[in-house]
């Protein structure tokens, strides 16, 4: 697991106009296929940090994140406080961006 995290953690966050979102300080992965699922974003040093699904996404040459959101959305997406993805707060994240559980 620590390899694949590093692939994120620290890499900038850009949406698909390579505008910068944020910057990746945590990933949280599936259960049961062991699979990236959520980055945890910080949009700015004064901003909380949020979560954002890594559906849709892919990474660059240079190692940016291309996500395909806004950074407007990503700021009003639930926020990440303790890192930890309850079931309620994955509805919300869910339903705030539009994707698949």
């Amino acid at each position: 697991m620590g390899h694949e995290q590093t692939r994120y953690v620290d890499h900038v966050v850009v949406n698909q106009d390579l505008e910068t979102i944020g910057t990746v300080t945590d990933v949280l992965y599936d259960d049961g296929a062991g699979a990236p699922k959520w980055l945890i974003v910080k949009p700015g040093a004064f901003q909380a940090e949020r979560f954002v699904p890594t559906a849709g996404s892919y990474t660059t040459d240079d190692g940016n994140i291309v996500v395909p959101f806004e950074k407007r959305w990503v700021k009003a997406a639930p926020k990440a406080g303790d890192h930890i993805m309850t079931s309620d707060v994955e509805d919300e994240a869910t339903q705030h961006y539009d994707v698949e559980n």
